[in-house]
């Protein structure tokens, strides 16, 4: 677990179109300090951002987002153990989710 971890995020929602309709705008950084991997706390990572967004349309019950992930491409690892096992963060990423709520 990093010794610190933080999060600021920035939304703006706007109304568009009839009454059940709205625009979506929002932005996220993440902050993760240093973090240790084995019970020594001699394998360490140092400290990194992410930075995150989206943008979309809600109509009603229905939303179409189109969504970014580590938009810096920064380079870290998700989790290791001492004994080998690592596992490296996904470099950016994008997509779109579209959602119904019944």
């Amino acid at each position: 677990t990093p010794d610190v971890t933080s999060l600021l995020a920035a939304q703006y929602t706007r109304p568009w179109g009839n009454s059940k309709g709205s625009v979506i705008f929002r932005c996220e950084w993440k902050y993760f300090g240093t973090q240790y991997f084995d019970l020594v706390n001699t394998l360490k990572q140092t400290p990194y951002h992410l930075l995150n967004s989206q943008a979309g349309i809600v109509l009603g019950k229905t939303s179409f987002m189109l969504w970014g992930r580590n938009l810096t491409n920064q380079r870290y690892i998700s989790y290791a153990y001492d004994f080998g096992a690592v596992h490296l963060a996904d470099p950016i990423t994008y997509g779109c989710t579209i959602s119904l709520k019944l």
